[in-house]
């Protein structure tokens, strides 16, 4: 493999995953474990990350196309899902109204009763796990 191509899949996957970022999360989600417990669950957590990793390298595309389906409709589709999901989310939901009243006027929404902290954390969540998914289309490509 030519090393520059390795250089940029990796930086891609570390970028995707954001082992530093994801630090925290594992911590604050293993808070009440101990320390044991928190070293399994860390292990098992990065062990299916490495096998999802590893099986969509070796199979991802056998396995599309096995369904007859190329990247390019993959990509269109998971669009098109990603899509029609947020609207549901927005139109249909107490999280989507949360969400709605806290980007439309912040002090609205304190004063209204909202939670603001845990809305602008999940959005900020959400954004992030879909800026992941697109990150991992985008090295599909390569």
């Amino acid at each position: 493999m030519d090393s520059g191509l390795a250089l940029h899949v990796f930086s891609a996957l570390f970028a995707i995953m954001n082992p530093i970022a994801n630090m925290g999360i594992l911590l604050s989600l293993t808070a009440g474990m101990d320390a044991a417990r928190q070293r399994r669950v860390a292990l098992v957590s990065a062990t299916a990350a490495a096998v999802g990793c590893a099986l969509s390298v070796v199979a991802g595309t056998a396995i599309l196309a096995f369904f007859g389906i190329d990247t390019n409709s993959f990509r269109v589709a998971g669009g098109v899902l990603v899509f029609l999901i947020a609207l549901y989310i927005q139109r249909s939901t107490y999280f989507g109204r949360d969400m709605y009243a806290v980007g439309g006027s912040a002090e609205a929404a304190r004063l209204s009763g909202i939670r603001m902290s845990r809305t602008i954390i999940a959005v900020y969540a959400i954004a992030g796990g879909l800026a992941a998914l697109g990150g991992v289309l985008q090295v599909a490509r390569i």
